[in-house]
């Protein structure tokens, strides 16, 4: 075996904490490996012979799947062995479990993985060797099943521990494909979670509770993935409830995997083929009592409240509303178990109704919240001990008392509390079932609020006097619900107390200004400033008065019984928690203090998490004819246009954004039209990237009747698909006064890149009825430089925003700003409706725009005169239409100088044959090679490696894993491009085309 190092670091740990870890990861493979859904032990026994000979014979064992099915593969020792052909390397021991065993002896532990997705992934065997001499454990993995994936690494590999030293894996060498994936998943899944392990203190005092071990886990496997594929999947996708259908659903598919096979085992136990019946209290989305009726079992759920779900049940699903008071009225003679799954405060009474129930009756219980028998939350005694552990040997106290042999489990669902209960069998005879009623009533009245007086209830006697069912209606407490005029007086009244004890502070970014902070009041002082009225209506609400201050946090900061204002923008930023960090912070929320204190906010839009006006989607257009447009455009163009897309760029992505834009446009022109001005004709003025873009928007507003041109670039493949009504041209776009267009009622720019702060330009010197609709995404300059962000606190493109709108207005447009959807995070647009200035001042505001331009220009003093007219901007550089070539030119250049110093290495695959890697050059020489400024065109990484100031041919086979972002992690990587080396290099490509990350 030879074994390579993956991963090590220094551990200060001893060898019992090793063994520990050990034994956590074989007791609980699941839990580090998400491929696994249960282990099941078969063998554990002493190895008596060279571990390297056993191990040996065991990498060239034929697994065969028909030898680990039946029931006799998992207890059977002698079977195993014969199986596994092992018996002459091995001997049976008294000991169990290696791990606990003493001496330092070598152990081989057998046991059989079983899968999550059973269409994936096969059963598989797992050899460990414990090595308790040299603290070492060595793994191999062997699938069941032949054409389907390992659980496990695809290689062997040992864990080494050094006592209070370091702690390893290596992994032994092997030419499999998936090498590289099982030492990833070593290194930064598995080896962390065992120095979690080893560095854990917290031992869990008595006995250790084995998941599943009621059942058989190898059935709960076969059966939950039929009962996953036959319930699950479809009702995942009709889930009508406000809660996570991934969680509800396969929790609930769990729990009747795990009911089925215990009432299996039963009767086989008991030698009756007749099913069980049940009744599920509080039984919720009755999901669980669908899929048991499904199944054969009858039975009844009953619920406080009548779910959306039950709708979609068939009739066989027997489902009742109504409340559950313990009485001699609720109990159930002719059931075989009452179930009780997240029964809230029915919980302690489960096991009660079972008991009195009938002698026969048994029940299973999954307890989530703690409530005592009165219906009060559960208070624990031992600070020490979590509540819900308390709580566990509370309710199993009260099922032993009950007279039932209790059998503690813990079931597979998505859930932290998984501990049940099921009680199947009695512990005293029939005939003294008076005596342990009367003891069960001590129970109950122990841990209740019992009066000395009898309470009759209506449909029976109440087995507690105290208890109180929860209401059907259960009533929102939280101050959300109270009238809204009586929300806004009490928090007027607040405000106004608070601004009579004036605190002024400066404002940084306002010199010289002072903004009224308010002062300081208690909550006690708050309530004697409220009428009586209001205080009683607050009292019928939990929390009152502190609760309705609370809610409005973006106005008081309510802390230690004092009531102040929140400063905008001193909200504490961990609070704001969002899916991605780097995104900007949306504000969606009006600032109050904006709109109501006498000073406003006092701080700039950035500042305050609720700045200013806020930006609502299509605010512009009327939301119906958007949504009645973007419909029919998007099925009588979008999705034959997505079919022929001709492009290599994503087709929905671009399309559909396309047709949102068009189906804007059309309907901000309709509402042009119905004030009287008419359809509008459309210039689009866009240039792009070397991203192809192609002219889809144009194509659209054309065919729908829009008279336009549409400017760019380059010529596009898709073009050719166009009709020619639809007029596309190629031409570079230079800012000039030839480059205006005063026939046109519109200006289109889309992504228009370095003409992005030109299009208002180009609108308000064509005519002064030109209008424009810009949708900004690269930030530009007007010389065509990248626009650089003067302010760090501010991301970017918010702060591009606002230098786009300055632009807008300098330029004499009363500029609406507009979000659109679609499917980009840029989604801010700007549309000029009016102009702010009269018609005979154009000449003023046109020096006006030119000193605009030249200051955020590099400006020369000699005036430059183009071919077609007067440049507006004499610094400003057009991009070249032939860069494309000019890039293909210098790569050839570079590759014949690297490919002359040759530096030959040897093929790995291609024994004997040899490679020209070239030589490497220094970034200075390369300059002196190549015209200046097109250094930065040398990161074409699938051909260079540009790194510390040197170039050289980046080998095949050898691109950063990292850098390959897909969308699903688990998909092949597609390999679209052309390999460069295997159609331009004298040698060919050095890799197989496996291995290479192009087409060859």
């Amino acid at each position: 075996m030879n074994f390579e190092e993956v991963v090590s670091e220094s551990t200060n740990s001893s060898n019992s904490q090793f063994w520990k870890a050990i034994g956590i990861w074989m007791r609980n493979p699941h839990v580090v490996n998400r491929r696994i859904l249960a282990s099941q032990e078969l063998l554990a026994v002493q190895v008596n012979r060279d571990v390297l000979d056993i191990f040996k014979h065991i990498e060239k064992l034929q697994v065969k799947p028909d030898d680990f099915e039946s029931e006799s593969s998992t207890g059977d020792v002698k079977y195993l062995l014969d199986v596994l052909s092992i018996a002459e390397y091995c001997q049976s021991v008294q000991c169990t479990d290696p791990i606990e065993a003493v001496g330092d002896k070598t152990y081989l532990h057998v046991r059989k993985l079983l899968p999550r997705n059973t269409q994936v992934f096969s059963s598989t065997l797992e050899f460990v060797f414990v090595d308790k001499g040299s603290a070492s454990v060595t793994s191999l993995h062997k699938p069941i099943v032949p054409g389907k994936q390992s659980l496990g690494p695809n290689t062997a590999y040992r864990i080494q521990h050094r006592e209070y030293v370091s702690t390893c894996i290596n992994v032994c060498k092997t030419d499999d494909d998936g090498h590289g994936r099982s030492c990833d998943w070593l290194k930064s899944k598995f080896f962390p979670r065992l120095l979690r392990w080893m560095d854990s203190e917290n031992d869990s005092a008595g006995p250790r509770i084995n998941s599943l071990s009621l059942v058989s886990v190898e059935k709960y496997t076969l059966l939950y993935n039929q009962l996953k594929e036959k319930y699950g999947t479809e009702m995942v996708r009709i889930w009508p409830e406000n809660t996570d259908p991934a969680k509800f659903v396969y929790e609930d598919v769990a729990i009747a995997t795990y009911l089925l096979l215990l009432w299996e085992k039963e009767r086989l136990e008991k030698g009756t083929q007749e099913l069980q019946s049940f009744v599920d209290l509080g039984c919720g989305n009755g999901l669980l009592v669908y899929i048991l009726s499904s199944e054969g079992h009858r039975g009844t759920g009953i619920d406080l409240r009548r779910r959306k779900i039950w709708d979609m049940f068939p009739e066989s699903t027997r489902l009742q509303v109504g409340t559950i008071v313990p009485s001699s009225d609720t109990v159930f003679p002719g059931v075989d178990w009452i179930i009780g799954n997240h029964s809230d405060e029915l919980t302690p009474w489960i096991p009660v109704i079972a008991a009195r129930s009938s002698y026969e009756c048994r029940f299973f219980l999954l307890p989530c919240c703690a409530y005592e028998f009165d219906g009060s939350k559960y208070r624990r005694c031992n600070a020490a001990e979590s509540q819900y552990s308390e709580y566990m040997c509370y309710v199993r106290s009260v099922c032993e008392g009950c007279g039932f042999l209790t059998s503690v489990d813990r079931l597979r669902i998505p859930s932290t509390k998984r501990t049940c209960f099921v009680g199947w069998k009695r512990t005293c005879a029939k005939e003294n079932i008076a005596a342990l009623d009367a003891d069960i009533q001590r129970i109950i009245n122990a841990r209740s609020r019992v009066d000395d007086v009898k309470t009759e209830a209506e449909n029976g006697d109440l087995w507690s006097a105290s208890f109180k069912p929860r209401d059907p209606t259960e009533r929102t407490r939280n101050c959300t619900q109270l009238d809204k005029e009586l929300i806004l007086e009490i928090v007027n009244v607040v405000v106004a107390h608070l601004l009579r004890a004036a605190r002024r502070i400066p404002l940084e970014r306002r010199p010289g200004e002072t903004w009224n902070a308010g002062g300081q009041i208690g909550i006690g002082e708050v309530a004697k400033l409220i009428a009586p009225g209001m205080l009683q209506q607050l009292r019928n609400e939990c929390g009152g008065l502190q609760t309705l201050l609370k809610n409005h946090s973006h106005i008081f900061c309510v802390a230690q019984g004092k009531v102040q204002f929140r400063i905008p923008g001193t909200v504490d930023k961990r609070k704001r928690r969002r899916r991605n960090a780097r995104e900007p912070l949306r504000k969606v929320k009006p600032c109050w203090f904006y709109k109501n204190h006498p000073d406003g906010y006092g701080w700039t839009a950035r500042t305050t998490a609720r700045a200013g006006p806020r930006i609502s989607s299509l605010s512009l257009v009327s939301v119906e004819k958007y949504t009645l447009l973007y419909n029919r455009l998007k099925e009588k163009y979008g999705t034959e246009m997505v079919r022929i897309w001709t492009e290599n760029t994503d087709p929905a992505k671009f399309v559909y954004e396309n047709v949102a834009i068009a189906t804007y446009l059309p309907v901000i022109a309709l509402g042009e039209g119905e004030a009287g001005e008419g359809d509008a004709g459309i210039a689009v003025v866009r240039r792009s990237r070397l991203r192809k873009r192609s002219s889809r928007l144009h194509y659209i507003l054309s065919s729908e009747g829009h008279r336009g041109t549409g400017i760019d670039l380059r010529r596009r493949k898709i073009w050719n698909l166009f009709p020619e009504s639809t007029r596309l041209q190629v031409g570079t776009i230079v800012p000039a006064s030839d480059m205006v267009f005063p026939g046109v009622d519109w200006i289109i720019g889309n992504h228009s890149d370095e003409l992005t702060p030109w299009i208002p330009v180009i609108a308000a010197r064509s005519s002064y009825e030109c209008r424009f609709f810009l949708l900004p995404c690269c930030a530009y300059e007007f010389d065509g430089s990248k626009y650089r962000r003067c302010n760090a606190a501010e991301s970017q493109y918010s702060e591009y925003m606002c230098y786009v709108r300055s632009v807008c207005e300098g330029c004499d447009f009363l500029t609406s700003v507009d979000r659109l959807r679609i499917p980009s995070t840029k989604q801010t647009c700007f549309v000029r409706w009016k102009r702010t200035c009269a018609k005979e001042n154009i000449a003023a505001l046109d020096a006006g725009i030119q000193r605009i331009i030249n200051a955020r220009s590099r400006v020369d003093d000699v005036k430059i005169e183009a071919e077609n007219g007067d440049l507006w901007s004499a610094s400003f550089k057009p991009r070249d239409s032939t860069e494309r070539t000019r890039i293909l030119e210098i790569v050839n250049v570079v590759v014949v100088h690297l490919l002359r110093a040759a530096r030959r290495i040897p093929l790995e695959r291609r024994p004997g044959e040899t490679w020209n890697a070239g030589g490497q050059i220094g970034i200075g020489e390369v300059a002196k090679l190549i015209a200046p400024g097109m250094l930065q065109q040398l990161r074409n990484d699938h051909i260079f490696c540009v790194a510390q100031g040197k170039v050289q041919f980046r080998i095949p086979g050898t691109v950063d894993k990292r850098k390959r972002r897909r969308r699903n992690a688990r998909e092949t990587l597609r390999k679209v491009k052309p390999c460069w080396f295997y159609k331009n290099h004298p040698d060919g490509c050095p890799a197989l085309e496996i291995d290479c990350d192009f087409q060859h």
